[in-house]
């Protein structure tokens, strides 16, 4: 029983063997002789001097009918004209097709092919040359590709605009890749891709009027789809590498998968409904809304540009944990809470990229460590009709942009261990209400009032040679202050204007002047300064006698209503236009060096 078994599987395989070998036996190649008729078997020869013999079909599979330099073939009836081999279409060959079932089809560099009815490659396609699409009346023809499509440089694809032909169907299922030297896809006809677990990709734009997805499929190149993106598969946007999906309209597509790293989805149109998923990179462009029925999500930038806006029907943006909102836009624009979400979590922060002022909608904060970054020429307003508040727990980056303030609050807090300021000007309140770690500022910082109201190591630092400027009174209720080497101005005329716990004050190597009118030194507890000026007018009232360890300079008219304690290396010094009679600040034995 045995070997009767193991005798029949061996006359098997060698009959399936000898039948493969007598399809390759028989399978030839066909060249045109001139040029004629496609579907006549008579216009193809064994040689290329139009000289041997003709094919008895052409539904042999192995068959490969090649048109020669020079030579036009065309098919003038409405019967399909079925080759199941190979059609390759040499340089300077052309095919003018009606009809048409191919079994595998070749365009070699300047090489024609045109078709104006329903066309099919059931196997793969490759051109280097020019394919054209259009259709001979009203009806849309379809177009459909089985297997994979190759478009290599130099290539060109032609789809009608308008008229005849505009509105065909084209159907891939296989691989589809771009790299054509002109892809003309201008038509308003369904692009269908189907199959499973295949690519869309290559270097040129992809640019289409509608696709359908009925398969699996990846995107690692530059997808435009200029309407509708729909059907009931799944395009999988970026392979972690390369991948831009540009949609111009709807996308109602069952399944989109964006979240690959390196990825880009850009919503380009005007009103749009959008897909709800995980986005990598999301950008909204374009016009007018882009509508969202629940939240998406975005794990890496998500970027506000042109005029658009988004609405979430139901919640507002998702951020990933590293996520980024930017607005890059040269059109000025309110925010609204469904974008720039308060407080800011995710650690890429929020961007503000372009000329277009970005108008604040309500008081936003940044949790620790959460950046604010205004770019080179990018403007950041506060409202002036509100001033809302900005509480800075991260970085504050200026690029060289502005930050337009008015009297908004600005509190900065949270944790964050090095923390850096940038230069700003408000007529509001500027707070510290760290807990732990320093924040320092990196620019000119304008205020009203400044209050220090950290707790446990929480301080601020005024930074290296800058000038700081308070128009309200220096409150210090907790945490540190560190003058640097900076100067920091108190000119407010006020009883309180150095008030609180002075010992929360650390001089560094930097200066305070009193340059309002008449002002106090009040509070509790006794202040050392670095160098200490009291300048413009005013009794300057020392409630608590500070200590002067660098120059202590009377400036303008200004007076004092006591004598500093003067370190071992303090000095005293007279730096006015105007005479005056030495006071109490000179005293009688001046044992400083």
């Amino acid at each position: 029983m045995y070997k009767s078994f193991k005798s029949v599987t061996i006359l098997a395989f060698a009959a399936v063997f000898l039948l493969g070998s007598i399809l390759k036996l028989s399978a030839a190649t066909y060249y045109t002789g001139a040029s004629g008729t496609a579907s006549t078997l008579t216009n193809w020869w064994t040689a290329t001097n139009g000289t041997g013999t003709h094919p008895a079909n052409f539904t042999t599979a192995g068959d490969v009918f090649t048109v020669q330099n020079g030579h036009t073939i065309a098919i003038t009836v409405t019967t399909t004209w079925t080759v199941a081999g190979t059609l390759i279409i040499n340089s300077g060959g052309v095919a003018n097709l009606r009809s048409t079932s191919l079994g595998t089809l070749t365009i070699l560099s300047g090489g024609t092919l045109s078709t104006d009815r329903n066309f099919s490659v059931t196997g793969n396609t490759n051109i280097s040359g020019t394919i054209s699409f259009s259709s001979s009346s009203t009806t849309l023809r379809a177009m459909t590709f089985t297997g994979d499509v190759v478009l290599n440089g130099g290539a060109v694809w032609n789809e009608p605009a308008t008229g005849n032909g505009a509105n065909n169907t084209y159907v891939f299922g296989g691989n589809f890749t771009n790299n054509a030297t002109s892809f003309n896809a201008l038509g308003t006809g369904v692009h269908t891709f189907s199959g499973t677990a295949k690519t869309l990709s290559g270097a040129t734009l992809t640019s289409i009027g509608s696709i359908t997805v009925t398969g699996t499929r990846t995107n690692s190149g530059t997808l435009t789809v200029r309407t509708t993106l729909a059907g009931t598969g799944t395009l999988t946007n970026g392979d972690a590498a390369t991948g831009t999906l540009n949609i111009g309209g709807s996308a109602s597509i069952t399944g989109l998968t964006a979240s690959a790293v390196n990825n880009f989805v850009n919503y380009t149109g005007t009103a749009q409904t959008a897909k709800v998923t995980t986005y990598n990179n999301l950008t909204l462009s374009g016009s007018l809304a882009k509508t969202f029925s629940t939240s998406p999500t975005v794990n890496g930038i998500l970027s506000m540009e042109e005029t658009a806006t988004v609405v979430v029907t139901t919640g507002v943006v998702t951020y990933g944990a590293n996520a980024t909102l930017q607005y890059n836009t040269a059109t000025s624009r309110t925010t609204s809470s469904e974008e720039w979400i308060t407080p800011f979590t995710a650690t890429g922060g929020v961007i503000i990229a372009n000329t277009g002022a970005i108008i604040m909608n309500e008081a936003k904060v940044f949790n620790a460590s959460i950046p604010l970054t205004i770019n080179n020429g990018a403007t950041l307003d506060t409202k002036s009709a509100n001033s809302f508040s900005l509480t800075l727990g991260g970085n504050f980056v200026n690029n060289g942009g502005t930050l337009i303030a008015y009297a908004s609050p600005v509190n900065i807090s949270s944790t964050m261990v090095t923390q850096t300021i940038s230069g700003f000007t408000t007529t509001g309140t500027i707070s510290l209400t760290k807990s732990a770690g320093t924040a320092t500022f990196q620019g000119n910082v304008n205020g009203g009032q400044l209050t220090i109201n950290g707790s446990g190591t929480g301080g601020l630092n005024l930074g290296t040679v800058l000038t700081h400027t308070f128009t309200g009174d220096v409150n210090f209720l907790g945490g540190s202050l560190n003058g640097g080497s900076s100067t920091l101005n108190e000119n407010n005329i006020s009883g309180t204007a150095w008030n609180g716990n002075g010992t929360l004050f650390s001089a560094g190597t930097g200066k305070v002047n009193f340059g309002g009118g008449a002002q106090s030194l009040a509070g509790t507890g006794t202040t050392t300064f670095y160098n200490l000026t009291v300048s413009n007018s005013g009794l300057k009232t020392f409630n608590n006698i500070p200590i002067v360890n660098g120059i202590f300079s009377l400036e303008g008219t200004a007076t004092v209503s006591a004598a500093s304690v003067y370190g071992s290396n303090a000095t005293l010094q007279y730096n006015t236009a105007t005479p005056r009679t030495a006071g109490v600040e000179w005293i009688n034995t001046f044992t400083a060096s």
